[in-house]
């Protein structure tokens, strides 16, 4: 609903991912401990999520189904549209 209120034609959503090296990542160390570099991409969460990381991520990818589908509706034929192919994969992070 935001989205459509605020009109904005490519929303992008992200997870809070504090980079290394900035005090936000040593203020949360302790929660984040060792991860690998992969895990820092905007996608995946490396803090404590309030949901069960299925849910968590089915959320995620819900955002962008939702807020993509009725700007680019997939037409009968075609192959998945670029946003449920990534709602897909960001769906996976939580079977990774």
């Amino acid at each position: 609903e935001q989205v459509d209120e605020l009109e904005i034609d490519q929303p992008i959503f992200t997870t809070l991912t504090p980079s290394p090296g900035t005090p936000l990542f040593e203020q949360h160390r302790h929660l984040i401990g060792d991860r690998s570099w992969e895990d820092f991409d905007g996608f995946r969460s490396v803090l404590p999520t309030a949901l069960p990381p299925e849910e968590f991520y089915h959320q995620l990818a819900e955002l962008y189904r939702r807020a993509y589908r009725r700007r680019q509706p997939a037409r009968p034929g075609d192959p998945p549209p670029w946003y449920e192919r990534l709602a897909s994969a960001i769906e996976g992070i939580a079977r990774s």
